[in-house]
């Protein structure tokens, strides 16, 4: 019996991983896909600072100079609501919200969520793991 459950268990526990790794790279997918249909009717990317963050840019209504607009908005929303992080099971908030280009995220790190570019629309993981390495995603 010990000898089935420890062969089971690792493979369970595999496949967990693999479809969180999964989720994570469909998130992602899905934002840049988001972020180039806001900008082909905004013009540019949407801004991530202290007034208006990107996962209110992209659930919300908006005018074409990004103001936030939920009754008469022409534009979006573009998701329902924002993907979860599949590690924490938390939206984790954007961060690296500058217009500098994205730091490499250290080997190791877990933290969860998603490192964004407002000026390049570049987003990528926050996540580093043999399992999901932050130069992919």
């Amino acid at each position: 019996m010990a000898v089935l459950a420890a062969t089971i268990i690792p493979t369970f526990s595999d496949s967990t991983n693999e479809a969180k790794v999964s989720s994570a790279k469909t998130n992602i997918g899905t934002l840049r896909a988001v972020l180039a249909l806001y900008k082909s009717g905004h013009g540019a990317f949407p801004p991530n600072n202290g007034t208006v963050s990107l996962e209110v840019s992209l659930t919300q209504r908006s005018d074409r100079d990004h103001t936030i607009n939920a009754s008469s908005g022409v534009y979006g929303p573009y998701l329902q609501e924002f993907p979860v992080d599949p590690f924490t099971g938390t939206v984790k908030s954007v961060t690296n919200s500058s217009d500098q280009p994205i730091a490499a995220v250290p080997a190791g790190t877990t933290t969860g969520g998603y490192n964004y570019n407002p000026s390049t629309g570049e987003i990528r993981y926050n996540y580093n793991t043999t399992q999901l390495p932050a130069s992919t995603y």
